[in-house]
């Protein structure tokens, strides 16, 4: 199998080059990573005050979705990675309702029943 070098030349898997790849490569797990722990940052942006009008987030997302799923949308809504089930979850579920609470005619139908009382 042939590769490409990022400069354009071309080299192919011989033993040698083979090393020098895996040399490379480990150089850069060893110094260019970027390790995160996601699950800790979510759970702190799950956990931190992100208040809207006197009620945090989690509070006005209670009434319609479960912990599992507003953990979803916590790591949608800051542009983190979703597993596959996560993924599923967020496009059979999630979704749906998220659809139906932005629209707008909904909202002027909820708000006209709640505040006609």
């Amino acid at each position: 199998m042939i590769r490409h070098h990022k400069d354009g030349n071309k080299y192919n898997n011989s033993p040698n080059n083979i090393e020098i790849l895996k040399d490379q490569r480990e150089h850069l797990n060893k110094h260019c990573s970027i390790k995160i722990n996601w699950e800790s940052k979510i759970n702190e942006l799950v956990n931190s005050n992100l208040v809207i009008k006197s009620k945090t987030m989690s509070d006005i997302l209670d009434p319609l979705f479960t912990s599992a799923q507003k953990y979803i949308i916590f790591r949608k809504m800051y542009g983190l990675p979703l597993n596959k089930t996560d993924r599923e979850v967020y496009s059979r579920y999630i979704k749906k309702k998220l659809s139906a609470i932005a629209n707008s005619d909904l909202n002027r139908m909820a708000q006209s029943i709640i505040y006609s009382v």
